[in-house]
């Protein structure tokens, strides 16, 4: 088979130029960096501001307010422990702390009690008996999570062997009243 009379003569095509191909996946990495970048930021302030002002910080402000909660549980369970190495009994009450293991009553007002009030008690003590095991239940706490008008609770308990658990409710109905303990 011969040659077309046309495409005698003619010059070969020009090379393909990828240039511009790697100039479009360069341009569109650039773009998809930069928004990265940006998101980073903006989650960073937002953490940044959890952490200054939890209430205001959304979904971030929410953690860091689990998290100092259940921070605080430890250290009340640290000093009721304390207290029983010292003593060979548990406190009545977590009056009982206050002020040889737990500095003031403000101290056991947690973050995410519904009850502004700094001299509330958020946390609910359960008196272990002597011969109590390591998994028995010591104190108890609700945290409440609002997410788009929706509001589920958690009870956070805290046994006598520092483990913890926490049973969530997201009706948001929480059946044991709001956490306390009898000063």
């Amino acid at each position: 088979m011969s040659t077309p009379p046309y495409y005698q003569n003619t010059p070969p095509p020009a090379k393909s130029n990828s240039n511009g191909c790697l100039k479009a996946a360069g341009i569109g990495c650039a773009v998809v960096l930069l928004v990265g970048i940006i998101g980073t930021i903006f989650v960073a302030q937002k953490v940044k501001q959890a952490l200054n002002d939890p209430k205001s910080g959304g979904i971030f402000g929410t953690a860091v307010n689990a998290g100092k909660t259940g921070a605080q549980g430890a250290i009340i369970r640290q000093a009721i422990v304390k207290y029983h190495d010292k003593t060979g009994a548990y406190p009545v009450t977590l009056s009982n702390l206050i002020p040889a293991y737990v500095p003031t009553v403000a101290d056991m007002h947690a973050p995410t009690d519904a009850n502004p009030d700094p001299k509330h008690v958020s946390w609910k003590y359960m008196r272990p008996s002597a011969d109590a095991g390591p998994k028995t239940p010591l104190l108890k706490t609700a945290i409440v999570i609002e997410m788009g008008g929706q509001k589920a609770e958690s009870d956070v308990v805290i046994n006598l062997d520092g483990t913890s658990q926490s049973h969530s409710n997201a009706q948001g109905s929480y059946g044991g009243g709001q956490p306390g303990s009898s000063m």
